[in-house]
């Protein structure tokens, strides 16, 4: 990735900086809200699984999912060696 060989506080801080500019930061940190906002009304829906509102909605959360592991990945937001001490505790919830 873009920040591979970086340290890991490094790569995250320029990762948002790098973000802040060309939109990946913010777009990881927005499709990631709205993938769990999705997962939280689809798991309090009372609608039926096979539902056409629901899957659309199940679709939706899964492709913002898929968007957020994309983007972690090229961000290089965690390397192989990067021990839990050593992630910036705002990324975290970015382990998928």
């Amino acid at each position: 990735g873009l920040l591979a060989g970086q340290p890991p506080l490094v790569r995250s801080l320029t990762a948002r900086r790098v973000g802040a500019g060309n939109g990946l930061a913010m777009s990881l940190r927005s499709h990631f809200e709205r993938a769990y906002e999705l997962f939280r009304q689809i798991e309090d829906s009372s609608l039926d699984s096979t539902d056409e509102a629901l899957l659309r909605m199940v679709a939706d959360a899964l492709g913002h999912a898929r968007t957020c592991e994309r983007l972690v990945r090229e961000l290089s937001i965690f390397s192989s060696n990067e021990e839990l001490e050593d992630m910036n505790p705002g990324d975290v919830k970015y382990l998928l």
